[in-house]
């Protein structure tokens, strides 16, 4: 279960893109294009997280510890 979050969202596009009627290389292209699009996006979502961290720590530990969450 390492990658339960971003697998999900992998396979509701890719089923969300199989699901559409449209060609099979059409499909295959739009499937390639819909997971590489998620997986830029949680990369520039990680890359967001970890600078916002460590130039602004104040930002990051508000919300956390307003939800209950502490960071340690």
């Amino acid at each position: 279960m390492l990658c339960k979050a971003a697998c999900d969202v992998q396979a509701l596009v890719t089923a969300a893109v199989l699901a559409f009627p449209a060609p099979w290389r059409k499909k295959l292209i739009g499937v390639l294009f819909g997971l590489g699009t998620v997986v830029a996006a949680n990369l520039a979502r990680i890359a967001t997280l970890y600078f916002v961290g460590a130039f602004s720590r104040n930002v990051v530990t508000a919300p956390r510890v307003a939800d209950g969450h502490e960071l340690r």
